[in-house]
């Protein structure tokens, strides 16, 4: 469990040093005002470090700085875990201002196949940090693939974060790739390609069904970091997780409607 800490805070400081902030200090407004925004995400905040990222400092530091240099404040209205929006609608809930501040999951949402190319090539780093900063010099050189957000989608880019390094966990011991043969095993997304001529039987899933399942057998194994796999408590079912080193691929960003945003004053 002290690696899963580990992992969390490496992703913290992933997500939170990506954050661009930009501009000057432009002076408070005659008038104080309090912005109510909301913000949304299909997955939940516990044992996801990216959301753990979101709650814990994203959202109370921006709140910070709006009231310590600015004359106004922030008050955020909350709904996780698909309470409004499910991960393959976060893209258009925040296009459409259903969601003013949305976290985008590009490999659950299948405009943003192109956005998503750090899951198209595994055993990439799984030093969260690097990948998060490796994949935003590649936005920031290839400027269409934030400048796309705000043309196509009424969206503005605001960070870009990863979780930790894919593992395998699995309801058998396994000692090399070998024993996955014939197994099958769950996946979300991209991550099934990652198997394709290896013997192992790729099943399409996700966190909420995983722990059933797993129980159930409906297949063997999950591709998962450590984060959620403990954090969702899938160890009682699949008691056996392996650092596979596939990677931490940096395919996550917290988005703002181009709209709200546009209404902000400057200093805020």
């Amino acid at each position: 469990m002290s690696s899963e800490k580990n992992l969390s805070r490496v992703t913290k400081l992933a997500l939170i040093a990506s954050l661009a902030v930009g501009g000057a200090f432009i002076g408070s407004a005659a008038n104080a005002e309090t912005f109510s925004l909301r913000v949304g995400s299909g997955h939940p905040v516990k044992g996801l470090s990216h959301m753990e990222a979101l709650e814990n400092q994203f959202l109370p530091e921006i709140a910070k700085r709006v009231e310590e240099r600015t004359e106004h404040k922030i008050k955020w209205t909350k709904a996780y875990a698909g309470s409004l929006v499910k991960l393959p609608e976060t893209l258009s809930a925040t296009q459409k201002g259903l969601l003013d501040i949305g976290v985008i999951n590009f490999p659950h949402i299948t405009e943003l196949f192109v956005q998503n190319f750090p899951f198209y090539f595994p055993f990439q780093t799984g030093d969260a940090v690097m990948a998060t900063k490796a994949v935003r010099a590649t936005f920031d050189q290839v400027p269409w693939l934030k400048e796309s957000f705000e043309k196509n989608y009424n969206q503005k880019l605001l960070a870009i974060g990863a979780n930790g390094n894919y593992g395998i966990g699995t309801t058998f011991p396994f000692e090399k790739f070998e024993d996955l043969k014939g197994k099958k095993v769950g996946a979300g997304g991209p991550n099934l390609l990652w198997f394709e001529g290896t013997g192992v039987a790729p099943v399409t899933t996700n966190l909420g069904e995983a722990y059933n399942a797993l129980k159930s057998g409906i297949y063997d194994g999950l591709v998962i970091f450590p984060g959620p796999y403990y954090g969702f408590k899938l160890q009682e079912v699949g008691k056996n997780f392996t650092v596979a080193n596939f990677g931490s691929p940096s395919a996550l960003s917290i988005n703002v409607n181009l709209d709200k945003w546009n209404t902000l004053p400057k200093d805020v």
